[in-house]
């Protein structure tokens, strides 16, 4: 069962398969994943507005204001890759929410939010785990 809540309450843009951080200055909502933040989930795999051909609208998860579905730890789902992904990796935020593999050497604490269920490449959904955890990679 996930321990984040179902849904969450943008407070900026967020796009479709991203990861999702808590925003600190606001309680109970969220933003789209910045560079190695601390993730609370993985936003939904679709916009919220129907497919209406005389309706202009982003495809965003949810811009400011909205409500969107929220992936937690536990659940499966699709992820947008930032890199190459390979199955098994721990994926953590590039500068804009996508997955990419976190580093294995140096002295930056790595904040994971999924493992990778299959390959992928820049710009592919893959089907992920939610994982929410850190990890102290290896001192070259």
């Amino acid at each position: 069962m996930p321990a984040t809540p179902p849904r969450l309450m943008a407070n900026g843009t967020i796009r479709p398969s991203r990861f999702v951080r808590q925003d600190t200055t606001a309680p109970h909502k969220g933003l789209e994943g910045n560079a190695n933040c601390k993730i609370i989930g993985v936003a939904q795999e679709g916009t919220n507005y129907p497919p209406l051909s005389d309706l202009v609208v982003g495809g965003n998860a949810a811009v400011a204001g909205e409500y969107f579905k929220l992936y937690g730890d536990g659940e499966e789902c699709l992820l947008e890759c930032g890199d190459t992904v390979t199955h098994g990796d721990y994926l953590k935020s590039d500068g804009v929410g996508r997955g990419v593999p976190i580093l294995t050497v140096g002295t930056v604490l790595q904040r994971f939010g999924a493992i990778a269920e299959e390959d992928g490449a820049v710009g592919h959904l893959i089907r992920v785990a939610v994982l929410i955890g850190s990890e102290r990679p290896a001192i070259t």
